[in-house]
């Protein structure tokens, strides 16, 4: 999948969001951006994988949603069990459970994701089945139970939602949760992402991996790659982790000569594609920044929003709101409900209920849309019988 635009909209830090349009479209000097904000540290593999597993643990000590991210499935594999390991050290997960084919074991009490739709596991609010909604790829678990058979009783991480997944299922289709790739991180949000960079990544991982974090986004560079880190026996000399990042900016996931990239480049640079489309992006910021400020102003709470944010039904609002404004609607009129006596002052914070107003507001618009229109055809009909006669 292709990153969208909007993701820009998820940074709390303004110079974030510029910085991660440069980033998409690979602008070298953003690299030094980066560096300038404190957003890189450099060294080798191990020593850099060691910070960001420091990172990313002292985060989730915090209560920060926090992810790991890799490019290459082996890495994500070692972060994983380190992270499983120090669970099984602290009492948090079971040791013994289900052994996957990539060497991994899942226990109760690990964070698991699961990798396939299957739209005939329904979860329900004890873990029976047909209740709720059923298991997507990327949806991620706790493990509440680990059946003789192999199979996993689990819970939603982020709600009460839970679910059977039988033992076939779980050996193709499930893996630990905490580390993940940068083409399965697609689509996610969290309060902070610890991303490991090598000199193999290109540009399009790069973009997913800056980009998953509000608050914070940490690019570890390896600065002494080597393809065979396990065997290497010769000294390699480090390179600025700056360097590296400009290398991965110039790479495409495409197979394209070195001198094919820099002439796209440079052609790319002066592009009035690329111009409209950051301006875009930047006027869906600001726009989304004054709904936001509509719906706070309206009484609604920043909790309700950040929950909304979270669970991936803000966008669908704010693309609701900015269509509803287009048709000419008052959003602010709307932000403002009528009250029964004696009701409460703070019936604005429900976001649902504004949400609702906006709904039926443009309901009864279509709706007058339709009979204007009906209204028109009889009139043509008219017309066209009187001409007859």
């Amino acid at each position: 999948d292709t990153p969208e635009l909007l993701d820009v909209r998820r940074f709390r830090h303004e110079w974030e969001r510029d910085a991660s349009l440069k980033l998409r479209s690979g602008r070298p000097s953003v690299a030094d951006e980066y560096v300038r904000q404190g957003r890189v540290i450099g060294g080798d593999r191990d020593s850099v994988l060691d910070a960001l597993y420091a990172a990313w643990q002292a985060d989730i000590t915090a209560g920060r949603s926090s992810l790991m991210i890799a490019g290459d499935a082996q890495t994500v594999t070692d972060l994983n069990t380190r992270a499983r390991s120090d669970r099984v050290r602290t009492g948090e997960v079971t040791q013994d459970g289900v052994t996957l084919a990539d060497g991994t074991t899942i226990g109760t009490g690990d964070l698991v994701a699961t990798r396939l739709n299957q739209r005939d596991l329904v979860t329900g609010s004890d873990g029976s089945a047909g209740m709720g909604e059923w298991v997507k790829n990327g949806d991620r678990w706790v493990v509440t139970h680990v059946t003789g058979d192999g199979s996993l009783r689990v819970r939603s991480a982020t709600g009460t939602r839970a679910v059977m997944l039988p033992a076939a299922y779980v050996t193709e289709h499930v893996e630990l949760g905490y580390a993940t790739t940068a083409h399965r991180a697609q689509g996610r949000t969290v309060d902070t992402a610890h991303a490991y960079v090598t000199a193999t990544t290109t540009r399009e991982p790069l973009y997913v991996m800056a980009t998953r974090g509000r608050e914070s986004n940490m690019l570890y560079v390896d600065t002494a790659w080597d393809p065979d880190h396990d065997t290497a026996h010769e000294d390699i000399d480090p390179l600025d982790p700056a360097e590296v990042l400009r290398g991965v900016l110039a790479r495409t996931g495409a197979d394209t000569s070195a001198t094919a990239t820099r002439a796209a480049e440079e052609a790319a640079a002066e592009a009035p594609a690329r111009a409209a489309a950051e301006g875009a992006a930047i006027l869906d910021a600001r726009r989304e920044a004054r709904y936001l400020a509509l719906l706070k102003g309206a009484g609604v709470a920043d909790d309700d929003i950040e929950h909304a944010k979270n669970t991936d039904s803000l966008r669908p609002l704010i693309a609701r709101m900015h269509h509803a404004e287009r048709l000419g609607l008052d959003l602010q009129a709307l932000a403002i409900p009528t009250r029964a006596p004696g009701q409460a002052a703070d019936a604005p914070g429900d976001l649902h209920a504004y949400e609702g107003r906006l709904v039926a507001q443009m309901s009864q618009l279509a709706a007058l849309d339709r009979s204007w229109l009906e209204h028109g055809r009889d009139v043509e009909r008219a017309v066209d019988r009187t001409i007859r006669r």
